[in-house]
């Protein structure tokens, strides 16, 4: 496979880059930005469903805490996909965010 050489080790945001970059450069790919507007919004609406699905059961529930992990996974991976299509590197930008929110927090 082409994204077999991408090592399972690296951390998952980095990995989540290599992946979608190197099946970008075979044509997997959205089309514009609008496509990966709503991919996002289709990953929200999907964790939307498992918590009405809870209800009244505990996130920590296995089965709940599995779909839900699936789920926001779907969501993060995405985000690497919009950081990607807007040339943006992913890590850096998570990692001025952490710095945004602990100036602010503090």
């Amino acid at each position: 496979s082409i994204l077999s050489d991408i090592p399972k080790a690296l951390p998952s945001l980095g990995r989540a880059d290599k992946l979608q970059r190197r099946a970008s450069n075979v044509g997997f790919d959205w089309d514009n930005i609008d496509d990966v507007f709503a991919k996002l919004e289709e990953e929200i609406g999907e964790i939307r469903e498992v918590i009405q699905d809870a209800k009244d059961k505990s996130f920590r529930e296995p089965d709940i805490h599995a779909r839900l992990t699936d789920e926001v996974g779907d969501l993060l991976f995405c985000g690497v996909n919009l950081a990607r299509f807007l040339k943006v590197n992913p890590d850096e930008a998570l990692r001025g965010c952490n710095d945004k929110f602990t100036r602010r927090f503090n």
